[in-house]
């Protein structure tokens, strides 16, 4: 087979780079989220941050973020908020949604459709493999109050 027709990028296209910062646990009493940030070389505006704690406590509150089994992850960057929690049914499957938003203003996010955008960037695959290795841990443990402390307390601290 020939792959010359295949990943065809534009000569200007380009990645950059990236950093992560973990901004602490996001509480309520159906949902606990480690909450992430990926930033290019400066992190973002704490404003931002406290102000996507709030969007997702008011989210979570109206019912617009599903619980899932109650632990899971968000990640934070200057336009996009994905969420992430670990299914019922399936506790292997991770349940995404992601937001967008402008200007680093919150009140105008919109939820999209992830079969149209995708589901993770390559930058959050990292968090995500971060995340899919401590959940594998709490999985093959008992599950008992401390593993879910295990996994809680099991964050990623750079990216490379």
């Amino acid at each position: 087979m020939a792959y010359e027709h295949l990943a065809n990028l534009p000569d200007r296209y380009g990645l950059g780079e990236k950093d992560v910062q973990f901004d602490g646990l996001v509480t309520d009493p159906s949902l606990v989220l480690k909450q992430y940030q990926i930033y290019d070389s400066v992190p973002l505006d704490s404003s931002l941050v406290k102000d996507s704690k709030k969007f997702l406590k008011g989210e979570i509150s109206a019912g617009r973020i599903n619980p899932y089994l109650g632990l899971g992850f968000a990640i934070l960057s200057k336009d996009m908020f994905n969420v992430a929690r670990w299914d019922t049914t399936h506790p292997i499957v991770l349940q995404n949604q992601i937001y967008s938003f402008n200007n680093g203003d919150l009140g105008n996010a919109h939820l999209l459709d992830i079969r149209e955008i995708g589901t993770f960037c390559i930058w959050e695959l990292g968090i995500v493999n971060h995340e899919r290795e401590a959940w594998f841990d709490y999985l093959v443990s008992l599950r008992r109050e401390q593993d879910k402390k295990n996994y809680l307390d099991s964050v990623v601290r750079s990216l490379f």
